[in-house]
């Protein structure tokens, strides 16, 4: 249902900026892609699939998705993911760097994961959709080019936007 209504969001955000937006959602332990911009985003250097799946840990979405979600919750993912063998038990062992990580996001408003990629490294910012209740239903990603603005840029200029979009989805 929310891919749904966000389709007018992402679409908006792309006419706006250029760049691809996606709408990701927790499964499990992992992070979905929901929906996004890529087909009609002229710098998606990459096209994400919808149903696509990608490690909690590893992405923007994921880590602002669980820096916004009850303590309790994140605690039993965080131990889920120690427990599976994919080389998570070193970065979720240290929960000092950790909960920092996810104090720092939630005081920013939006997360942030470089990833060197195929074609170019990318830089990937995510803001939460909490609705009412305070609860963190996904989050909104744009993914641009590390060569083509600063972080700083960036943030100016995306993440108005993105929370904009985030708002009206929630």
């Amino acid at each position: 249902h929310m891919a749904n209504i966000s389709r007018n969001f992402l679409e908006q955000f792309t006419q706006k900026h250029d760049w691809p937006v996606t709408l990701a959602t927790m499964s499990g332990i992992d992070i979905v892609v929901r929906e996004n911009s890529d087909q009609q985003s002229p710098f998606a250097a990459e096209q994400f699939t919808i149903g696509y799946r990608m490690p909690i840990l590893e992405t923007a979405s994921g880590l602002c998705i669980l820096s916004y979600m009850p303590i309790k919750r994140r605690e039993l993912i965080l131990k889920t993911l120690a427990n599976t063998g994919d080389g998570f038990k070193k970065i979720v062992s240290n929960k000092a760097l950790l909960e920092s990580k996810f104090i720092k996001i939630i005081k920013q408003g939006y997360a942030v994961n470089n990833r060197t990629r195929r074609f170019d490294d990318q830089t990937a910012v995510s803001v939460p959709i909490i609705t009412e209740g305070n609860s963190v239903r996904g989050a909104l990603t744009v993914r641009y080019s590390k060569s083509a603005l600063s972080l700083n840029e960036a943030i100016e200029r995306f993440v108005p936007s993105l929370k904009k979009a985030a708002l009206g989805i929630a």
